[in-house]
């Protein structure tokens, strides 16, 4: 029941960091397309000097791709995170490299409200003092969301989903390394700390099991060993001798193949 309990709250935790990239991608890909025609309509329409205009172009065209590049990034690890329920939460380092985007499009929102200040210095209409101030708006929101994932870090990261102690960056790296870069010499090794009750983690034979599945499926030789035990003497699963000897067949297979 443990192990059960401790896989649904990992499975949770990924949905939700997996939404949070999601909501994080819309606004993203919604600037881009805002940032690309107003980068055009800047240089094209707008009653701006030669070097204003310029940079008002090359600066809202530059950032429309790398806030299109940052949308399609966020939102395709969030689709794929919600869907890959049985990969571990994410660790430090993803939540991390997503406050950093974040942050990025913060100031693009700041520099593009400060363009639009501008043109409504140059064109005294409403429209550019209205998105100067969604974008003043919508920087300050995205800056908050930056710190709010850093203070995740800080105190939520590390916490085992089951609501255990907080576990080793050892185990961390395990995690991230299984679920994220389909590791299964990582897998394995995260299958050890479970069933050993290490580095911060409880003893859990049934997600020892799930890790040295994910180590076999990933191909790697000692993974297939330890779930062919594991269905051999009924620990953490079934026992299953006929599924054994397919484990440890497939090992030994593994293990001569070059």
């Amino acid at each position: 029941m443990s192990g059960f309990a401790s896989h649904m709250g990992v499975s949770i935790a990924n949905q939700v960091v997996g939404l949070i990239c999601i909501v994080i991608a819309l606004p993203a890909l919604l600037i881009a397309g805002l940032l690309g025609a107003g980068s055009w309509y800047t240089a094209l329409r707008v009653n701006l000097d030669g070097t204003s205009k310029v940079f008002a172009r090359g600066f809202l065209a530059v950032t429309a791709v790398l806030a299109g590049a940052i949308g399609l990034v966020l939102g395709t690890m969030g689709v794929l995170m919600m869907l890959d329920t049985k990969a571990d939460v994410a660790g430090p380092v993803f939540i991390l490299s997503i406050a950093v985007s974040v942050l990025i499009l913060s100031a693009e929102f700041v520099i593009a409200g400060s363009l639009y200040r501008k043109v409504r210095h140059n064109t005294r209409k409403t429209w550019p003092a209205v998105l100067s101030w969604i974008s003043y708006g919508l920087g300050g929101l995205l800056s908050a969301s930056a710190i709010g994932l850093v203070a995740l870090v800080a105190f939520g990261v590390g916490v085992d989903a089951s609501g255990g102690p907080q576990v080793s960056a050892e185990v961390r790296r395990y995690r991230v390394g299984c679920s994220q870069k389909k590791s299964g010499s990582d897998c394995n090794m995260l299958g050890l700390r479970h069933q050993s009750g290490a580095g911060g983690l409880k003893k859990d034979e049934k997600q020892a099991a799930i890790a040295f599945q994910r180590s076999c499926d990933f191909d790697f030789a000692q993974g297939c060993i330890h779930l062919a035990r594991a269905y051999e003497r009924g620990v953490g699963v079934p026992a299953d001798p006929k599924r054994a000897e397919i484990y440890r067949r497939k090992a030994e297979k593994l293990r001569q193949s070059p």
